[in-house]
């Protein structure tokens, strides 16, 4: 079997939208839900729980959240 690098992207229902092209990372720590997204599911930054909690990206930069939101998330073959 040969070695590869490519992403896993898939199509998945988030708050039972169809939502095509999502990065899978089993491996992350975070993910990272941009506010356009938020709106295409029809949340509010008013769901976002506010947390104290920073975050680092691969320079070293350290950043602030804005919080964390919890989504029903399906990833099946028969979306």
């Amino acid at each position: 079997m040969e070695m590869h690098l490519k992403s896993l992207i898939m199509n998945a229902k988030i708050e039972g939208k169809f939502i095509e092209k999502v990065l899978i990372d089993g491996g992350s720590t975070i993910n990272i839900l941009p506010k356009t997204m938020l709106k295409r599911l029809s949340k509010k930054i008013e769901d976002i729980v506010p947390q104290n909690i920073m975050v680092s990206d691969f320079n070293g930069r350290v950043s602030n959240i804005e919080g964390i939101i919890c989504l029903n998330v399906k990833i099946s073959s028969d979306i």
